[in-house]
């Protein structure tokens, strides 16, 4: 018999929190440890499906949280059947009040932790009201119910702490992936309109407000006056394309910016990239930075959140200013033009991956919280 059970519980299966939650679902096997991953999936939601399969999770389709409450019955007859240890929830009050629903229906002490991964912020305009609520009610949820917290980053213990959270409750596991890529097909240059002589500098991201996507464009105008062979490419999608390729436009650079939508073949994309560029607002430990260190890419990326326990400026990358379209032109054009440079950084960075961030690291370190939790419930029910 496994020496602990953990319910894992996630709300979609999209972004950083959903491929976090996929990746956790590999402790389950190891000895000793029991871990099921439910995802409650709604048919609009976007959902990496590639995951989904691949980690062969347990999917729950719903209606809505609100009005479909068959996702309770269901989760609840889980609970009965596999007796976790503890409940497992991944984002911010969202999650924690998702925990507290199921713990009101199953009739039994249900502790649970979470994974918090920095603040919310709003990927709608209509959704932007919200946000300080939301993110006020995370730490006070954290306070008051939650029995433990594992974070992606020291910024968001940080975080947490500044807002009232007791830092003994608290844990740091960075984000982890597979130190190998998936086999994929590359794509090709010409497929996007790109000849051989051409310098791509891309992004693979959600598209708003807070990653910083217009600053990248402005840094692109002015690097292309003195590098016209430079082409944007933005593997995403999200609120603010529209705004983006009118911005494209006024700035006069549309033919030179590629806007190739959602894809789930993240890494072929990045084969076609001379320098990754994170332009964001806000990051707390971003999955996309490590893909782009595992790649050994050129990397730009601004000071925010947790990249720069990731990445250190000089190092394993440029690291700049966030907001500031000139810092992000000058950095981009020192990559172009001293080669040397752009391989240092690029070589340093697939070291600093495989030493600090493959999905080992971050799966041996939850797995000695979740330990710890477990023991600590244990001891409080003696």
């Amino acid at each position: 018999m496994p020496d602990i059970r953990i319910l894992s519980l996630v709300k979609g299966l999209y972004g950083g929190v959903g491929r976090y939650a996929a990746m956790l679902s590999r402790l389950n096997g190891r000895p000793g440890i029991n871990l099921q991953t439910v995802v409650l999936n709604h048919p609009k939601w976007l959902c990496n499906r590639e995951d989904l399969d691949a980690y062969d999770l347990e999917e729950v389709r719903i209606r809505g949280l609100v009005r479909d409450s068959a996702w309770v019955d269901h989760c609840i007859a889980k609970i009965q059947a596999f007796d976790p240890d503890l409940l497992f929830v991944h984002g911010d009050c969202l999650a924690s009040g998702l925990a507290w629903v199921l713990q009101r229906r199953a009739g039994r002490p249900l502790p649970h932790v979470a994974s918090y991964h920095g603040l919310y912020h709003a990927s709608r305009a209509n959704r932007r009201l919200v946000e300080p609520f939301r993110n006020w009610l995370t730490p006070l949820t954290y306070r008051k119910r939650t029995l433990a917290v594992v974070t992606v980053a020291e910024f968001c213990r940080q975080q947490l702490i500044s807002k009232g959270v007791d830092g003994n409750k608290i844990t740091v596991v960075h984000n982890g992936i597979a130190p190998v890529p998936p086999k994929l097909e590359p794509v090709a240059r010409a497929a996007v309109g790109l000849g051989r002589g051409d310098v791509v500098v891309g992004v693979i991201s959600r598209l708003d407000h807070v990653k910083g996507m217009t600053y990248l464009l402005d840094a692109a105008a002015w690097v292309r006056m003195g590098h016209p062979e430079v082409h944007v490419v933005l593997v995403g999608d999200g609120g603010s394309t529209g705004q983006l390729r009118r911005q494209s436009q006024e700035l006069g650079i549309s033919s030179h910016v590629h806007f190739v939508g959602y894809r789930d073949n993240a890494s072929a994309w990045l084969d076609l990239f001379d320098i990754f560029a994170m332009p964001s607002l806000a990051e707390y430990h971003s999955i996309g930075l490590l893909e782009a260190m595992r790649a050994g890419k050129a990397i730009v990326a601004t000071d925010v959140g947790g990249n720069t326990e990731s990445v250190r400026d000089g190092q394993e990358a440029l690291v700049i200013p966030a907001r500031s379209a000139r810092h992000l032109a000058e950095a981009m054009t020192r990559l172009i033009e001293d080669r040397m440079l752009a391989r240092r950084l690029s070589d340093a960075a697939r070291r600093r991956f495989a030493s600090c961030f493959t999905i080992d690291h971050m799966l041996d370190g939850t797995e000695v919280w979740l330990r710890q939790c477990v023991r600590m419930t244990r001891s409080r029910s003696v």
